[in-house]
């Protein structure tokens, strides 16, 4: 079973990303956004898009840009 971060480690992860003096955090969400059409996919595993854009406004606050990575196969 795949497991997330929580949204506490986060934020203390972008703390400590904004603290050292990075500007951006790579976040790689393959399979873990849920969304209208994938409603299917557990919660416990998965943020929702609220989520997601409670991470990025942190993030934003902290002058963090959040940059979404994707695996794209063809």
């Amino acid at each position: 079973m795949n497991s997330k971060e929580n949204i506490s480690f986060i934020k203390s992860y972008v703390d400590f990303a904004a603290l050292n003096g990075y500007n951006a955090l790579l976040v790689y969400l393959e399979n873990v956004v849920r969304t209208e059409d994938t409603l299917y996919f557990s919660k416990e595993t998965t943020y929702s898009q609220d989520e997601i854009k409670e991470i990025v406004a942190y993030a934003e606050s902290k002058r963090i840009e959040v940059i979404p990575a994707f695996e794209n196969l063809g």
